[in-house]
């Protein structure tokens, strides 16, 4: 009896050395790479469940990954300013939000400063010569048109913004285009990001990068996003219905923008399809064309960048995540078609 039990107490005590030199091999190799001891666990220190949106940035969080230092303000966005500060703007300052998904967010930009909505603000004073435009960043990672519409309503107008700039294409087609159909609704996917609610037992667990870095891997399966569900494997190209979809929440957020005074423009996001099969690359192309067929009928300004932009030396990663160069990049690119399109100047 004594025997049995102190071999299990030997297994236990042995699991547990293996689970503690595991934790101590994953905080090593990730500080030798500079990266934040939650980094394991990005998506759940930087994002939280939200009951309309389905996720949004966590208040003043900050996390330092492989790619970035990412740094939150009061309102769960990638902007050292908070939403409340331009409120108090003098008069004749101008507002654009830069609304959309990981790109507009910045992803492999580096630093706050380094993204494409922070580099638009300079270039649109550098054009201008002063320092009248304000550029927010409200870029969200994962999010479609559906979910940009939804923050639009229910955080954003309250800025009170003369412009919103819109870039959404490639997680549109990645995420719902190429998935929902007659039987498969939006609401079947899964959250992207925050897969698991937040609690004070969970916080505590997924302070261990050992146990950060299996939830990690299970979380879009085993999350507890209640709308989520098995789904079948993607059509080869966006479906009827995601492309219809796609359009309606272009339209409807056309519609929101004009009752609010702003004016939507659209950008027609840059994608690196380099290495892509042939119909992949007509995939996301039905998606373009979608896009310019919205922007046509709703007589809405259509950013040109895909065509436009100057891809030489960029480091692209997951396609369209451009770095800090391609950013400031595109930034410099927008900058001019925006102060074309936006209305003149008023006195009052």
């Amino acid at each position: 009896m004594r025997e049995s039990r102190a071999k299990r107490l030997l297994i236990v005590v042995g699991l547990l050395l293996g689970a503690l030199l595991c934790e101590g091999a994953i905080r090593v190799y990730d500080a030798a790479r500079g990266r934040s001891s939650h980094a394991r666990a990005f998506w759940y220190w930087l994002y939280e469940q939200d009951a309309y949106l389905g996720w949004r940035g966590r208040p003043n969080a900050r996390l330092v990954t492989d790619l970035d230092d990412i740094r939150h303000n009061e309102d769960g966005h990638r902007d050292d300013r908070s939403l409340a500060g331009f409120a108090r703007l003098a008069p004749g300052h101008r507002l654009i939000l830069c609304v959309g998904e990981s790109s507009t967010y910045g992803v492999s930009a580096g630093t706050n400063d380094r993204t494409y909505p922070a580099s638009l603000e300079r270039a649109l004073r550098e054009l201008t010569g002063g320092d009248a435009w304000h550029v927010y960043n409200a870029g969200m990672p994962g999010y479609t048109s559906h979910e940009v519409l939804e923050q639009l309503d229910l955080q954003l107008l309250r800025a009170r913004p003369e412009i919103i700039v819109e870039m959404n294409l490639a997680n549109d087609h990645d995420f719902m285009g190429r998935y929902i159909d007659e039987t498969t609704d939006y609401n079947h996917l899964p959250i992207r990001l925050a897969q698991v609610s937040r609690s004070p037992a969970r916080d505590l667990l997924m302070r261990s990068s050992l146990y950060a870095l299996l939830v990690s891997r299970l979380s879009l399966r085993y999350g507890d996003d209640l709308g989520s569900r098995q789904l079948d494997p993607p059509y080869e190209r966006a479906t009827a219905r995601g492309l219809k979809f796609y359009q309606d929440n272009l339209a409807m957020t056309a519609l929101l923008a004009r009752r609010s005074g702003a004016t939507l423009m659209l950008v027609d996001q840059p994608i690196d399809y380099t290495g892509l099969p042939p119909v992949e690359v007509a995939s996301y192309e039905s998606m373009r064309e979608a896009l310019r067929q919205v922007a046509a009928g709703e007589r809405l300004p259509l950013l040109a960048a895909q065509s436009k932009l100057d891809w030489t030396g960029l480091r692209i990663h997951q396609g369209v995540h451009l770095g800090a160069n391609g950013y400031e990049r595109l930034a410099k690119l927008l900058a001019p078609q925006i102060l074309s399109a936006a209305a003149p100047r008023t006195s009052n």
